[in-house]
């Protein structure tokens, strides 16, 4: 028998107060290369390459859907509620090797410093939780990535230490003493 958490269908979107998290699509690829793109962005990122390169984004979109239909990961668009069709960020949930749950994200600058991404990335580890039941959920940052590692705080993440986290569009290759951060519902402000 294996190891391997089961897997639970989850809603194609999920509501919070002010987002609206749903599967990317085609037309969120002008809009992800822009944002994505920005070098303040891709920077803190392990896998966004700066300069983003053309089709890039269409390529991961196309990818997003096949591995979600696959069960291996969920993608999802970040968007205002009251713009569902205007991206402005990502948040991803995909499992590794060993069962558990990776938890990676990013957003356009122009909404930093709002709180966003701390909602996204709740409702996301929540349906982490459904999607992988008794999965541990985890995330990485840079070690000087403050506002990261407030976001991961705010939505729930108890940080556990340091370890290797790879990271195959910067440079370095890997980035060591990378702050780990394992998801704990109730441990959030």
């Amino acid at each position: 028998m294996s190891s391997r958490p089961t897997s639970t269908r989850i809603d194609e979107t999920l509501r919070t107060e002010r987002l609206l998290l749903r599967p990317p699509v085609a037309a969120d690829a002008p809009a992800m290369a822009r944002l994505a793109g920005d070098e303040r962005v891709a920077r803190w990122t392990a896998a966004i390459p700066h300069p983003y390169p053309d089709g890039a984004a269409e390529e991961f979109i196309a990818e997003a859907g096949r591995r979600r239909a696959a069960g291996e990961a969920l993608v999802f668009a970040i968007c205002l509620k009251d713009a569902p069709d205007a991206l402005i960020g990502m948040v991803e949930l995909r499992q590794t090797d060993s069962g558990a749950v990776e938890l990676g994200y990013w957003l356009g600058q122009p909404w930093w410093g709002q709180g966003l991404m701390s909602e996204a990335v709740a409702a996301a580890a929540a349906a982490g939780r459904l999607w992988r039941p008794g999965a541990l959920i985890g995330a990485h940052t840079f070690p000087d990535n403050v506002a990261s590692q407030r976001v991961l705080e705010k939505a729930g993440f108890i940080r556990r230490g340091t370890g290797t986290c790879r990271a195959p569009a910067r440079a370095c290759g890997d980035v060591e003493n990378a702050p780990v951060f394992v998801y704990e519902p109730g441990a959030g402000e």
